[in-house]
């Protein structure tokens, strides 16, 4: 690879001088030795190995020959120039792109992801010295249920072809989530309200209004606190939906657009109107806030927490997420992440099928631990 590397490097370094001074590569560049290039360049081979051991050695002229005669010159170079060539121009040449500029790509109209990474304390309730799920950690997370469902319908869309957790189970389990955060608020609203009360006035209303006749009130039992993975989890594969979700309305705003070209149709312009607010709704959504957030919330988990499913789907979630991210080249961080995936399953032993612990794991767990390594088996290869 890194041979290879050396060798882009001088096929670039020749199109910059292509671009800058106008230098014409002969065609019989085959011929040519390395000695005589007009350009700075390592004469080292390219050595590759093969599985039985055996090498080959490939020369540095034919590589180059092979990568400039695919290269796509524009018609406005001379048609053969002295490889002394120099410009005449006393202007320094002007720089060469040689990778993808982020503000040539289209970005999604969103809020800042910063604006969704909450301050580190959150993690932390008063009750408690270990990281968990607070309410206010989960009112980050899109409140309506009307797009919780949208966004969980482009996630299970998108895991048909990658099924390492049960949908069901999982919308289940999120619905769970915002119900105790929901249910915790009202409890500490009715606390705080208690906290106020008027001795006076419940003695009164104990006299007035007694309630030794009606049936004592049944206090429901408390919802599970849902584990700080499993938010994780929820919030990188809430990431994956609105992204998903984004790229729909903006295909579908496409189609809007070339259909409008034609003749004027009312019923078109009201389809018009609808996809512009449909759009204009997904922008308050953060995939990149969320995303964060989500790696945020595992740097919690790892702190106080050992590594269980949850985590590991969370992982998962975040690749798959880099790989949707609307960029023409694989991020960086999806390398390492995968490594310490990969490092987590063999530590809880997902690479050992669930039957030779018989009784250990219930046929559901069992299961998922097969297709949660079968994933990362995936994503390895």
């Amino acid at each position: 690879m890194q041979s290879l590397h050396n060798r882009l490097q001088i096929v670039e370094s020749q199109i910059a001088q292509i671009f800058a001074g106008g230098f014409r590569v002969p065609t019989a560049l085959a011929s040519v030795s390395s000695d005589n290039f007009p350009f700075l360049h390592n004469d080292r081979t390219i050595l590759a190995v093969g599985s039985s051991g055996s090498s080959v050695t490939i020369s540095l002229d034919d590589v180059a020959a092979l990568w400039l005669e695919h290269l796509d010159f524009p018609r406005s170079c001379p048609v053969e120039v002295n490889a002394s060539y120099a410009p005449t121009s006393s202007l320094p040449p002007p720089p060469v792109r040689l990778e993808p500029c982020p503000t040539d790509l289209a970005v999604h109209d969103e809020p800042a992801f910063t604006v969704m990474i909450p301050p580190f304390n959150i993690y932390y309730p008063t009750s408690t010295s270990q990281a968990a799920v607070t309410p206010p950690l989960v009112a980050l997370l899109p409140s309506a249920s009307n797009t919780r469902s949208r966004i969980t319908a482009a996630i299970e869309e998108t895991m048909k072809m990658r099924p390492c957790f049960n949908m069901r189970v999982f919308r289940a389990r999120a619905e769970n989530m915002f119900a105790w955060a929901k249910d915790e608020d009202g409890r500490s609203a009715a606390g705080a309200n208690a906290s106020n009360s008027n001795p006076k006035a419940d003695l009164a209303r104990s006299i007035f209004f007694p309630t030794s006749c009606s049936l004592p009130q049944v206090a429901p039992a408390p919802r599970p606190t849902p584990t700080l993975s499993f938010f994780a989890f929820v919030s990188a594969a809430y990431a994956l939906g609105v992204l998903i979700c984004k790229e729909n309305e903006t295909a579908s705003n496409v189609d809007v657009q070339k259909a409008s070209t034609g003749p004027k149709n009312p019923r078109l312009e009201d389809n018009r109107t609808v996809h512009s607010q449909k759009a204009a709704t997904w922008n308050k959504f953060s995939a990149s806030g969320l995303f964060a957030l989500s790696r945020q919330s595992m740097a919690a988990f790892e702190l106080a927490h050992t590594y269980d499913l949850d985590s590991v789907v969370t992982y998962l979630m975040q690749i798959l997420y880099l790989l949707h991210d609307s960029r023409p080249r694989v991020a960086h961080i999806i390398y390492p992440l995968l490594g310490k995936v990969i490092n987590i399953a063999h530590m809880m032993g997902l690479s050992t099928d669930p039957d030779e612990f018989p009784g250990k794991y219930n046929l559901f767990e069992a299961e998922q631990r097969r297709r949660v390594w079968w994933d990362i088996y995936y994503y390895d290869v």
